[in-house]
């Protein structure tokens, strides 16, 4: 039985060493994750809410993937959320990172869809009277 409970401990230490969280584990979420429009090529309109969660003294900063530049930056857990007027006719991706190591922590899609496609008809030529 000795024998078994020190494969267990070992096993247990292992596993704890290996399977731990990343250190600068951020979860990034947004509501909603979609801005629907009526036709398509039309600017969408959706106010976003985003969160998440970062800690220590690390500087972090949202970005916009079509835009130059942060949207907004912070220290630790200084912020948690952030709200933000989103326009465009496509979708986009917004991303955290920490600027410290100028690594990108997590990223998120917003989807646009739209209730009717392009406005452009096509004439066969052919009436119905």
């Amino acid at each position: 039985m000795k024998r078994f409970q020190g494969r267990i401990a070992a096993l247990t230490v292992i596993l704890l060493c290996t399977v731990g969280l990343p250190v600068h584990a951020v979860e990034l979420n947004v509501k909603p994750n979609r801005c629907i429009t009526l036709h398509q090529g039309q600017l969408c309109y959706q106010k976003l809410n985003f969160q998440w969660q970062t800690a220590g003294t690390t500087q972090y900063c949202l970005y916009r993937a079509d835009l130059d530049g942060p949207l907004l930056c912070w220290e630790g857990d200084d912020m948690q959320q952030f709200r933000y007027t989103f326009e465009s006719p496509q979708g986009t991706d917004f991303y955290l990172v920490n600027e410290d190591s100028g690594e990108e922590l997590a990223r998120i899609t917003i989807a646009v869809a739209w209730v009717y496609k392009s406005g452009k008809k096509v004439s066969t030529g052919w009436r119905l009277f």
